[in-house]
């Protein structure tokens, strides 16, 4: 019998070429390390088991230095791990969470997340395409809001619904859930990019006419309602009628012009 997969762990996003996911480990930076080491201005000349982990030339000036390398996934690991400091130039981590070190070590520290947030990799054409489709999202009517989205959707290829959530800045979101959005009047449609309202709220709040839609938010602004479960309580029964959906046909009763017909005998 089979086992069921575990799901892999993965961190945020990442807009770096080459991984799509912030390190969660010393191994993911080793591997980021690698996509930038250009960049940081190292030359590899070798990764190793034993201590330290990356023999490396660094250009300084018109020369090139041999650096050895530490990796780790935050700074304060090479504190709890008991490396020593002679051996080791410079410690790439993704967090750097040891302020108090001691500076006459002579320990460099390159933190990666600081790095990628500071040096945003080159624009190409079609991340600007992208830029401009989202920017267009949130001022088009309904109609031509659902043809950017399907051309939005279309230029990401084979990224999955959550990712197109999070790179048009809707929190928590995946593609369903924010076509729900982009048929909410626009001032909900701000606040629940912002944050003020979570996506499931934001789901029901798409159900209600516009009434109740009005006094919903209110509530949710002021804090009366605080659940998606407090919402339906005190606003399910006031639900829109949804595109392509038709009114159930009320029922009547036929009216028999002779009267009540007698029962036979």
């Amino acid at each position: 019998m089979a086992t069921a997969r575990k799901p892999h762990a993965s961190g945020d996003l990442l807009n770096v070429d080459g991984l799509l996911y912030a390190p969660i480990n010393e191994l993911g930076v080793v591997y980021l390390f690698g996509l930038l080491a250009k960049e940081l201005g190292f030359l590899v000349e070798t990764i190793q088991a034993g201590f330290p982990d990356c023999i490396a030339r660094r250009k300084v000036g018109k020369r090139f230095e041999r650096v050895g390398i530490e990796f780790e996934f935050e700074s304060r690991n090479f504190h709890l791990h008991k490396h020593p400091a002679e051996g080791c130039d410079v410690i790439v981590c993704w967090k750097d969470n040891w302020p108090q070190r001691r500076p006459d070590l002579g320990l460099e520290v390159i933190a990666l997340e600081k790095f990628v947030k500071e040096n945003p990799p080159p624009r190409s054409p079609g991340d600007k395409r992208l830029d401009l489709i989202q920017k267009k999202l949130f001022s088009a009517n309904p109609v031509e809001k659902g043809r950017l989205l399907a051309e939005f959707q279309r230029e990401l290829g084979g990224i999955s619904d959550a990712e197109v959530g999070a790179l048009v800045g809707f929190r928590g979101g995946h593609v369903g859930l924010l076509k729900s959005l982009l048929l909410l009047p626009e001032k909900t449609q701000k606040l629940v990019v912002a944050g003020a309202i979570n996506c499931h709220m934001a789901s029901l709040l798409w159900n209600l006419n516009a009434d109740a839609h009005r006094k919903a938010l209110a509530d949710i602004l002021s804090g009366k309602v605080t659940t998606p479960k407090q919402l339906v309580a005190r606003y399910g029964k006031f639900r829109a009628l949804q595109p392509g959906k038709r009114r159930p046909a009320a029922r009547t009763q036929k009216k028999s012009l002779g009267g009540p017909k007698e029962r036979r005998g």
